[in-house]
């Protein structure tokens, strides 16, 4: 996508209706240090995670995009494979020593109005065809946390490549 804010980004879309589709970009580490935030909670615990950047909106917003057998107060359920959890009790229980087995801190988040992610991936309207997604149905946690996240668009667009032409097959 020619886009800056999403050229060569994984997003993981955690809810998708009629109303419209959220997600969080996944291999976009940052700078941003988890501990300034539970500085501020007044948890004095060093917690030695990146944070990422997950999307151009409320960059205000924490998130936490985590494997299934994991929860926490708020936590919802994306499918079999993942949640995702905003609450300020994620930092406590990480804090504690409870993590989930796989998951990623990122601030912001992406989301489309009604309408808007399918005619992206249309290529109509005002969105050019050229300025399409690659989609990957039914993600696995190791598809996303066991690789590098350099390598991470990679993966993904030769995993999206195959699916596409299984799909044709």
């Amino acid at each position: 996508m020619p886009d800056p804010k999403f050229g060569q980004t994984v997003l993981l879309l955690t809810q998708h209706s009629p109303h419209g589709a959220f997600a969080l970009c996944l291999n976009r580490p940052t700078n941003q240090d988890v501990n300034k935030i539970t500085t501020e909670m007044q948890l004095n615990t060093d917690l030695p995670f990146k944070m990422y950047w997950g999307g151009p909106l409320h960059p205000g917003s924490i998130w936490m995009i985590h494997t299934s057998e994991w929860e926490c107060d708020h936590t919802l359920h994306v499918n079999g494979h993942w949640n995702i959890t905003s609450h300020e009790s994620m930092f406590h229980h990480l804090a504690d020593g409870d993590a989930p087995k796989y998951f990623r801190l990122v601030y912001g988040f992406a989301s489309w109005g009604a309408g808007q992610l399918e005619a992206e991936m249309r290529g109509s309207g005002r969105y050019l065809p050229g300025s399409s997604w690659l989609l990957l149905p039914d993600v696995s946690s190791e598809d996303i946390f066991e690789i590098p996240e350099p390598k991470l668009w990679s993966r993904a667009t030769t995993m999206a490549a195959s699916a596409a032409v299984d799909s044709w097959i």
